[in-house]
């Protein structure tokens, strides 16, 4: 499917084989029994809002018309056709994160997805994949109050907290496992992928 919508681009894996997003044992540690706040999800939804998302009509998903990164993935995609979608779903307890770049010359956005689990390392591969451009949209979705995905929202926040003011963006947090972006850099969720 990645094929069908990058029309002339492979979609190229930020992260292959996972290797730099690992956490070692030691955060692991820290994380279970150091978390940081239990209602974080809330209070940053406070703060930044939550972002404009249509849902999606009731019914069969066309998995020909749109492309899902995988759990611990990251993936870029660039020169999107009109009515196809990209993101991910199953966020239950991972952090799901899209990134928008402003439109180019051409009218074309950049999108990045991730979906990070509880052991991946998110400050480190966002700064891998960075620097996004200046203006970008990002949005977060998934996770529940519960230390392992709080854990994982922090460290995403640390990412786009510490960046130059300006630099992106932040459409909010969406209450979702799940969200898709056409290449107008609007945001959908299905039905079935609500909180």
């Amino acid at each position: 499917m990645g094929q069908a919508i990058l029309a002339n681009t492979q979609p190229r894996r930020i992260v292959p084989d996972n290797e730099n997003i690992q956490k070692s044992d030691f955060e692991l540690f820290m994380d279970h029994w150091f978390p940081a706040s239990a209602n974080l999800r809330q209070q940053k939804q406070t703060q930044y809002g939550v972002p404009a998302v249509t849902v999606l009509p009731q019914g069969p998903v066309d998995e020909e018309r749109r492309s899902q990164t995988s759990q611990s993935q990251g993936e870029k995609f660039t020169d999107i056709p009109d009515g196809h979608l990209v993101g991910t779903t199953a966020a239950a307890t991972c952090i799901g994160v899209i990134v928008v770049s402003p439109p180019d010359v051409n009218g074309n956005r950049t999108i990045w997805v991730f979906h990070f689990d509880s052991g991946d390392d998110p400050e480190a591969t966002l700064a891998a994949a960075g620097p996004f451009p200046q203006g970008s949209h990002v949005v977060f979705f998934g996770g529940q109050d519960h230390p392992d995905s709080t854990n994982t929202l922090d460290s995403v926040l640390d990412y786009f907290e510490g960046l130059p003011a300006g630099r992106v963006v932040i459409d909010g947090i969406y209450n979702s496992i799940g969200l898709w972006v056409n290449n107008a850099g609007n945001y959908y969720v299905n039905p079935n992928e609500r909180h």
